[in-house]
């Protein structure tokens, strides 16, 4: 085994944080295809 630990706890901080960001982005994401799509069915009937 080797002697220094694989993840840091600054290396989870990291990922929390990014993982974090890539929720908050998934969830803009899918509001603006939401806003998108019922402007598509608003407008284009």
């Amino acid at each position: 085994m080797s002697a220094q630990k694989p993840y840091t706890h600054k290396a989870m901080k990291d990922h929390a944080n990014t993982y974090a960001g890539f929720k908050s982005l998934m969830k803009w994401s899918i509001a603006v295809i939401v806003l998108v799509l019922l402007a598509l069915a608003v407008f284009a009937l």
